[in-house]
C-alpha cells in the first residue's frame, strides 16, 4: 500500500503490500503500540531500533516493534530530549531544574505516563523508566 510520503509497514517493519520486503526509519509508517494512528518517525534511534527489529525474523524471534520512541537535540548551550510521543496527552506535570534554563514535563493520557520532554535534564530518562 502507497501513501503519499512513506511505506506502510506492519508491527514486525515488513511492508503491507509485500511481506518479503521490509520498509523501516524515516520512510516506513507504521502502527505503534503507543500511538493510535500510523506514525512515521524521523529519528536516528527509530532506524537503528527498526533495523534491528526487521533483521529478528531471521533469527527466529516473533515479537513486534515496540520500542519507545526518543528524540533529541541541542540548541546552543540546551540539550533536549523525548521520549514517548507528546501529540495526544490529556495533562501535563512541569518539573522544575536546578536552574532556571533546566526542566522536565511529564506528559500523561488517561493518568498513564506517556512521554517525557527535557531541556537539559536529562537524568529524568532514567529517573522515570522511559528510556
Amino acid at each position: 500500500m502507497r501513501t503519499t510520503s512513506s511505506r506502510t509497514s506492519d508491527r514486525h517493519c515488513r511492508r503491507t503490500c509485500w511481506s518479503k520486503n521490509r520498509a523501516l526509519g524515516d520512510c516506513a509508517r507504521f502502527p505503534g503500540p503507543w500511538a493510535e494512528a500510523l506514525v512515521r518517525l524521523e529519528s536516528v534511534q527509530n532506524a537503528t531500533d527498526q533495523a534491528r527489529q526487521a533483521a529478528r525474523p531471521i533469527l527466529g524471534y516473533t515479537e513486534p516493534y515496540t520500542a519507545t520512541p526518543w528524540f533529541w537535540s541541542s540548541q546552543d548551550k540546551v540539550k533536549i530530549q523525548i521520549a514517548g510521543l507528546t501529540t495526544a496527552h490529556d495533562s501535563v506535570e512541569l518539573l522544575p531544574g536546578t536552574h532556571e534554563d533546566r526542566f522536565s514535563a511529564l506528559c500523561f493520557r488517561n493518568d498513564a505516563l506517556v512521554a517525557l520532554k527535557e531541556a537539559s535534564a536529562v537524568d529524568s530518562h532514567q529517573e522515570v523508566g522511559l528510556r
